[in-house]
């Protein structure tokens, strides 16, 4: 039993001895005279792309307690991470889209190449090892980027533990572009509605409700304090117009708060 494993190394090494350097001259022979990868060899100058690009950016988020974990909105947390990191998503995007252009060409030229700068060989061996030499030597920049969102809740002791994740795609982060920009401009239109409650617009609303609130009739010599509240919140829309004023006591406005109902009494 020795002899024969004896005998199966020795052949083996034999073997190797003679393979490997019959292997090595053909690919040296393959790299130094194919056509095609020399042709190939030009195109990373050509199309330059861009490495620096990750196609997966992660994003854990530690929950204080199961209820948390269970009520994430992925999508609110995709635009919240975003936002907080929009000149760098912007960046990513812009370059994996020029990685992208660039690809689509250097993909065709590639394959034009592949098909149509032939070495004659003469040999099915030399055939396969340049086949092999191309289809490794083919660019695989980041065309598109990702992110991960990590969501994960570790009980206090550690026994318990949840964890889910949701991935998004390029498309998705250039969507909550677009929900940020209107996230924006309505924070701009809150802070220019609130900006026109003037001093003036706030005494002719007081005076209209005689000085009371119009919910509960307190007045100033209750000693509370009078505010003038938007009927339809800011938050919500509401403009800072006459009609949409009223006043209320400050117990009735914090109250109320920013909730509306379109359908009932408000």
């Amino acid at each position: 039993m020795v002899y024969f494993f004896l005998l199966i190394v020795l052949a083996s090494a034999i073997a190797c001895g003679i393979v490997f350097p019959i292997l090595a001259k053909a690919k040296e022979d393959v790299i130094t005279n194919s056509i095609a990868l020399k042709q190939i060899s030009y195109l990373p100058t050509k199309y330059n792309f861009d490495y620096s690009i990750k196609p997966f950016y992660n994003f854990k988020i530690h929950q204080k307690n199961l209820a948390a974990f269970q009520r994430i909105n992925y999508s609110a947390k995709l635009v919240d991470i975003v936002k907080l990191n929009e000149e760098f998503f912007r960046d990513q995007i812009d370059k994996a889209n020029q990685n992208r252009e660039k690809y689509d060409q250097y993909f065709n030229e590639f394959h034009y190449i592949q098909n149509y700068f032939k070495t004659n060989w003469n040999s099915s061996f030399k055939e396969n090892i340049e086949r092999s030499l191309i289809e490794k030597s083919m660019l695989s920049p980041v065309c598109a980027i990702n992110i991960t969102i990590e969501n994960v809740y570790i009980s206090p002791q550690g026994r318990s533990r949840h964890y889910q994740s949701c991935t998004f795609s390029q498309q998705d982060i250039v969507n909550s572009f677009y929900e940020i920009q209107k996230l924006n401009a309505f924070e701009n239109q809150k802070i220019s509605e609130r900006a026109k409650m003037t001093p003036s617009l706030r005494y002719d609303v007081l005076k209209r409700d005689g000085f009371r609130c119009v919910i509960c009739g307190a007045c100033a010599s209750d000693t509370i304090k009078l505010h003038v509240d938007h009927i339809i919140p800011v938050a919500k829309g509401g403009k800072t117009e006459f009609d949409n004023l009223r006043t209320l006591c400050s117990d009735c406005n914090l109250g109320k708060s920013d909730k509306y109902d379109p359908t009932g009494l408000n």
